[in-house]
């Protein structure tokens, strides 16, 4: 029994050197939290190998593991980086590794809290503009959106048909649980779809000329500046955006946050022009393209309703597969 706190205290250790940020030149951090050499911490903890000394030995797990990292949100997070560019980005991804490490046995769930770190650390902020400051926070609930919709659950939707007979007034309908809606002031759909083109136009040059010098990473043109709402959602296993006009987005947003059908449309139809009959026409155009798409499910009581997203119709394949991760 004597040994068990002893292996406690060494794994505890170990994992303190792996989850430290890198040091200078992206080498591990030559001194402990408490003052100590790092190099006589470890030497404790891990025995010299014939050709590399302790401190090396740690050094390559804790730089695969910020390396790993790093390279996840990179992936997840394109238009972020285009946006604040590469130093100010590594910098946010660190500072928000050290506050929301990796908890989950899937790093598909890496960024889950990015969102709460970019709302309450002021850090990433100095000297951006507040413009900025909110357009960095949009692209990244956009893009955390793109994660969730490709690989979100699923349920099984609901045709229009079921519905007849049913009281509007107490009935309710749930969205798909991988969808998000946002509410945006810059087109970041069409400023996505750009960037991976380009992104895939690059690496296209890059393979079919290996030997050529890297070239400094282009400096690319901000989204335009566009108030617009937005469904980001999965279709046969593919994402897609699609565009909606306010009253649609209002009424969407009142059921994903558990009205009943009839609110709902109150609620998101209100200043919707036209006569009565156009205003019922445009109604049920949303409620039969959405039941196309696949996005109404039936009300569960085990769920609880969620809140909306802070953050002329069309749709856009953006994304194809993505590599697991484990």
């Amino acid at each position: 029994m004597a040994t068990i706190p002893r292996l406690a205290e060494i794994q505890a250790e170990f994992a303190t050197a792996i989850f430290r940020p890198l040091g200078a030149a992206d080498r591990m951090a030559s001194r402990w939290p408490d003052g100590r050499p790092t190099a006589q911490v470890v030497g404790d903890l891990i025995k010299p190998g014939p050709l590399l000394p302790s401190f090396e030995r740690l050094e390559i797990y804790n730089r695969q593991y910020w390396f790993r990292l790093w390279d996840c949100l990179l992936d997840d997070y394109p238009g972020l980086l285009a946006v604040l560019g590469r130093r100010r980005f590594m910098e946010l991804a660190t500072q928000y590794l050290v506050r929301f490490p990796s908890r989950s046995f899937t790093l598909r769930n890496l960024g889950r809290s990015l969102a709460t770190h970019l709302a309450s650390d002021r850090r990433w902020r100095e000297g951006l503009a507040p413009g900025r400051v909110r357009l960095v926070r949009e692209m990244a609930a956009f893009e955390w959106a793109q994660v969730e919709a490709f690989d979100g659950a699923i349920r099984s939707p609901i045709e229009l048909g079921a519905l007849r007979g049913k009281d509007p007034a107490t009935l309710r309908l749930s969205l798909q649980p991988s969808m998000s809606l946002l509410s945006l002031h810059w087109a970041l759909d069409d400023f996505a779809i750009a960037l991976k083109q380009d992104l895939q136009q690059e690496q296209a040059s890059q393979a079919s000329e290996p030997e050529a010098q890297p070239t400094r990473p282009r400096r690319r043109r901000l989204p335009r500046a566009e108030r617009l709402f937005l469904a980001v959602h999965r279709v046969d296993n593919s994402l897609f955006y699609k565009r909606l006009s306010a009253p649609a987005f209002r009424t969407l947003r009142e059921l994903q946050a558990g009205a009943t059908l009839a609110a709902a449309v109150e609620r998101g139809s209100a200043g919707l022009r036209g006569t009565a009959l156009e205003r019922a026409q445009a109604v049920q155009s949303w409620f039969a393209t959405w039941s196309q798409l696949g996005w109404l499910c039936r009300h569960s009581t085990n769920q609880a309703p969620r809140q909306p997203a802070r953050t002329p119709s069309r749709g856009n394949p953006v994304r194809g597969a993505k590599r697991p991760r484990k």
